[in-house]
């Protein structure tokens, strides 16, 4: 069942762009009795009741009210009720909820622009998806809100959830999909699987990938970008309505974060298994972008390796053109040029040995003494893949190597964890202590990633893919 509400109007332009952001609330409830409530969230039970439904609610609009997006899409929201409460108190003139009677929650989006459609989308069982078109000036935005099957169910219903929804959006210009798809980022991604290369600017597109933290749900400290914000090819043209580059953001503030960074939950005593305290907020923290009409592009002048090796650590804007993959193990990958390479920690995407990239970095860092890039995304793939050789070094090339390069051959005598070659010595290295060849052997290393830790180079021996 889908409810719309409309309360107030105003005029409002893209001068400054237009915010839109995603936020799971954590099971706002009120104090009556649908029949459908957690046993959690029912009346007098866990110390639930009026006073505290008041006060989940008070600390929900205080979240929703620093956010400030022009148009917002909550997922956990108990009913219609609350969504009108919080268009009222928060002065969203129009609001649009989507709930199944049988389910305790429901999505639904706050606006400051005026819906043109809305829809559910019901899925197999579970939570509906909620389709709105708006008008923004003389532009339309589409977006779903969604919230997926968690990850305690099996794959499969969110595998049939991404189906649904990619069926639906098909044909469209201008869509954003939003909210928590209990889908990380990784190679397991069913949004990848279903949608494409979420990392590559061609088609759908994840700007979690322009972040060096790509998290924004903590599960007693199990951190994971459960939230996203996928955009279509037609917000990222340079025409009409488009995604404003860099503004993408895990939106936090002291108030609604622990001292260690993390989402300060609605706090329940007994590890989240007790009676509600009527302290914290959700233990997720909302993100948001901006779209504007007055699109502004990034230079694209090309640097090279040393460039990102010289840049300083932390965020970065930097365009490497015709980078090659020429290694590629289960934690990160190397992009090689001109013989060098560069490492590149949990880029949370596949790639394939050979593939040649033009990649912006949005992020790098130092780890023991290695400089990694720690956020990128994918401007081209080239059609045709290259020689990962051409981008190695040679083992005479031994001494002058620094951690990122990728040696060709290095063979040797292994003495007291070193491997002594014509060439001089280094360090070896594996997580695994099983990969490490046995004193006095004898051997012959191929494609093998120099590393640092302590200040001295190491060759790291790994799981490849």
């Amino acid at each position: 069942m889908i409810r719309l509400g409309v309360f107030w109007c105003a005029l409002l332009t893209l001068v400054f762009g237009v915010s839109v952001g995603t936020y799971n609330v954590e099971n706002l409830f009120d104090a009556k009795t649908q029949g459908s409530e957690y046993d959690d969230y029912t009346l007098g039970k866990l110390g639930w009741d009026e006073k505290m439904a008041q006060k989940k609610l008070a600390n929900t609009i205080a979240v929703i009210r620093a956010l400030d997006a022009d148009i917002l899409a909550l997922q956990e929201v108990e009913n219609e009720a609350l969504m009108e409460s919080l268009s009222k108190t928060l002065s969203y003139p129009y609001f649009a909820f989507a709930k199944p009677s049988h389910v305790a929650t429901g999505v639904g989006v706050l606006s400051r622009y005026p819906f043109e459609q809305t829809e559910a989308i019901p899925l197999e069982r579970g939570r509906e998806m909620l389709w709105a078109k708006i008008k923004i000036d003389s532009e339309y935005l589409e977006l779903v809100n969604v919230h997926w099957p968690s990850l305690r169910n099996p794959r499969e219903r969110r595998l049939r959830a991404a189906q649904t929804l990619k069926t639906f959006v098909r044909g469209r210009e201008k869509v954003l999909l939003l909210g928590d798809f209990n889908d990380p980022l990784g190679y397991e991604s069913v949004l990848a699987e279903t949608f494409g290369r979420l990392e590559l600017r061609q088609g759908w597109f994840d700007p979690w990938f322009t972040q060096q933290e790509r998290w924004s749900h903590d599960f007693f400290g199990d951190k994971k970008a459960l939230d996203r914000m996928v955009l279509s090819q037609g917000l990222l043209n340079k025409e009409g309505l488009v995604y404003a580059w860099g503004s993408f953001e895990r939106f936090s503030q002291p108030f609604f974060s622990t001292k260690n960074g993390s989402p300060y939950r609605w706090e329940r005593r007994n590890r989240g298994k007790g009676a509600h305290t009527g302290r914290g907020y959700s233990d997720h923290f909302p993100l948001r972008l901006k779209l504007t009409t007055t699109q502004m592009q990034s230079s694209l002048n090309p640097v090279g390796l040393e460039t990102v090796f010289s840049a300083k650590e932390g965020k970065a804007n930097l365009f490497l053109k015709d980078a090659t993959v020429v290694y590629v193990h289960n934690e990160g990958m190397v992009l090689g040029k001109e013989g060098r390479g560069v490492y590149v920690h949990k880029p949370d995407f596949e790639v394939s040995l050979g593939e040649v990239l033009d990649v912006w970095v949005h992020g790098v860092k130092n780890f023991q003494g290695m400089r990694e890039i720690s956020a990128l995304h994918v401007e081209r793939v080239s059609p045709k893949k290259r020689d990962i050789y051409a981008h190695m070094l040679p083992q005479s090339s031994l001494k002058e190597a620094r951690p990122g390069d990728v040696m060709r051959e290095v063979e040797g005598v292994v003495k007291q964890g070193r491997l002594v070659t014509s060439d001089g010595a280094v360090r070896l290295y594996a997580k695994n202590t099983s990969h490490l060849p046995k004193e006095g052997e004898y051997v012959r290393l191929e494609r093998v990633r120099v590393g640092m830790y302590g200040g001295q180079k190491e060759l790291i021996l790994e799981e490849r893919k």
